[in-house]
């Protein structure tokens, strides 16, 4: 029965975290493609709020932890399954960018495009926050890489 619980949560959390990241893909190429500061602080701020702090992340530490306890209910033989380790892996990676790379930079982004809108004038620091490479990057590898692990989880190919 708790494994029942747990698979549920897990479930939720992998709606919640796929939501989540495709919404903040979408207004992402949203807040690219306008020049307008006031509408790119509504889509950032709408970003950081909604789509990252109210499903992304929620939905990650749910999957995570209710992935855990089912780990934990199956008696830790956690080296024996290579999908299962290679799900925590693209887990752990996805995380650890999420809570100390990509949630810092959304909210950063988030604060300098709500002043420059304040002011009513397009901030320099905007543009050059927005063609960080790394960010860029890491933040365009998010929605794949978390196919990838619910692929990794539906298929268990090895």
């Amino acid at each position: 029965m708790l494994y029942q619980v747990f698979l549920a949560l897990h479930f939720t959390g992998i709606a919640l975290l796929g939501g989540g990241l495709v919404f903040t893909d979408v207004i992402l190429r949203q807040a690219r493609r306008t020049t307008d500061v006031q509408r790119q602080a509504f889509l950032y701020n709408t970003l950081h709020s909604v789509a990252y702090l109210r499903g992304a992340v929620p939905g990650g530490l749910l999957m995570g932890l209710s992935g855990l306890g089912m780990i934990g209910l199956n008696g830790w033989h956690f080296f024996a399954s290579g999908w299962l380790v290679g799900m925590w892996a693209l887990y752990l990676f996805e995380f650890l960018d999420g809570i100390f790379i990509t949630e810092p930079y959304l909210r950063k982004l988030a604060r300098v495009t709500q002043k420059a809108s304040d002011m009513g004038v397009a901030d320099p620091l905007i543009d050059q926050m927005r063609q960080n490479r790394v960010h860029r990057v890491l933040l365009n590898l998010d929605t794949p890489v978390f196919f990838l692990i619910v692929l990794l989880g539906a298929l268990r190919p090895f």
